[in-house]
């Protein structure tokens, strides 16, 4: 698998901010739901939000943090049938994430499975809270949503994490 590229570039435009939520965080763990909006001269333009079918027991732990649960993804799609038209709404776009590296590697490892190629920077919010707001207590998104201000309806869903993720990608092209 080919190591992605990681930028702290803050001009990409357009661009897609996405999350995973999944098993665990282990190389065995599998992906449980997949969030994304595109974003578009500081405006979402486009969503993308699906559970997914692990093929597995979701553990009780996790069921709680993100309120995901067995039943729930009983019949979602399953990673192969998502993957492809995940990647035909990314196309070109750059991929955004907060803790990019947690969610690209589990995103190139299922492509990987798959003969899926993915060749488009990332962006790690994280690391560039860390450099843009040095001194912060915490940079977790929560924290990092709640000290701006930044709305967010449902922590740990793909769907809210990556909405409120391109909102601070947003205020962090600003500042």
């Amino acid at each position: 698998m080919e190591k992605p590229s990681y930028s702290l570039n803050r001009n990409f435009d357009p661009f897609v901010v996405f999350d995973l939520e999944t098993t665990g965080v282990g190389r065995a763990d599998k992906i449980t739901e997949i969030g994304a909006v595109r974003m578009e001269c500081g405006e979402i333009t486009a969503t993308f939000s699906s559970l997914v079918n692990p093929g597995r027991p979701i553990p009780y732990e996790v069921q709680r943090l993100t309120g995901i649960t067995n039943a729930m993804v009983a019949d979602a799609p399953t990673v192969e049938e998502l993957l492809p038209s995940f990647l035909d709404f990314v196309g070109e776009c750059p991929l955004v994430a907060h803790n990019a590296p947690f969610d690209a590697g589990f995103l190139l490892r299922e492509c990987e499975k798959l003969g899926l190629h993915v060749d488009v920077p990332f962006v790690d919010t994280l690391r560039l809270a860390r450099r843009v707001f040095p001194g912060l207590p915490s940079y977790k998104l929560v924290y990092l949503t709640d000290y701006f201000c930044i709305s967010q309806s449902s922590a740990h869903r793909a769907w809210c994490d990556a909405e409120a993720t391109g909102k601070l990608y947003r205020m962090m092209r600003e500042s």
